[in-house]
């Protein structure tokens, strides 16, 4: 996919993140403690650890070089680009234009709250929509799939409860890459003077 040349445009590109690069380490000690335990003691659970955790380490090596170095965040004229899989990129990279975009959302999800409290599981961007949702690929579309639809709305209005569902739907995680808050409002600004950037904690 081409990207049109925009001097003004925010452009964020997938990199070694350091949330995925606490992942890489976690899941590389992980898998070297285990083998180490399996071999001198051969303990069966240690070794389906090291395989559980090998598996993981090639996994998030494997999708971040798929997709390294590719477009995750276009901020331009056009509108907002959402960077796609690892390897499905061509197909799930997706445009959505200014028109159809009232709010762009800054949000975190949470494993537990309790009294307002919570631990920070992931950070995410979403969109809400000028008249309708706004439908991702790989997303179940209100009105092809309204039962895929609803099923999907009760279950983020269950996990992310803090965030209207319209928003958590339409939204991409920050993984793999940076967000720079300060940058994103300029340049929505800039391009859509009528869009607001929300952080919704």
């Amino acid at each position: 996919m081409v990207m049109p040349s925009d001097g003004h445009a925010y452009v964020v590109r997938y990199s070694v993140s350091p949330g995925s690069f606490v992942w890489i380490a976690l899941a590389g000690t992980v898998t070297v403690s285990s083998v180490r335990i399996a071999v001198t003691t051969n303990e069966p659970r240690a070794l389906i650890l090291s395989v559980l955790g090998g598996g993981l380490l090639l996994y998030l090596l494997i999708t971040h070089l798929a997709r390294l170095g590719k477009v995750a965040l276009r901020v331009d004229s056009r509108g907002i680009t959402f960077g796609g899989r690892a390897f499905r990129y061509r197909e799930t990279t997706h445009v959505v234009p200014w028109r159809a975009i009232r709010t762009v959302v800054v949000y975190r999800t949470y494993g537990y709250r309790v009294q307002g409290l919570g631990g920070a599981t992931g950070r995410f961007l979403g969109l809400h929509g000028t008249e309708a949702p706004i439908v991702l690929p790989e997303r179940p579309d209100p009105i092809t799939d309204p039962d895929g639809y609803a099923a999907m709305i009760k279950r983020l209005t269950r996990r992310v409860p803090h965030v209207p569902p319209d928003v958590t739907y339409a939204s991409r995680r920050i993984w793999g890459w940076l967000l720079h808050q300060d940058r994103l409002t300029e340049v929505v600004r800039r391009f859509a003077p009528e869009v607001t950037v929300v952080d919704a904690g």
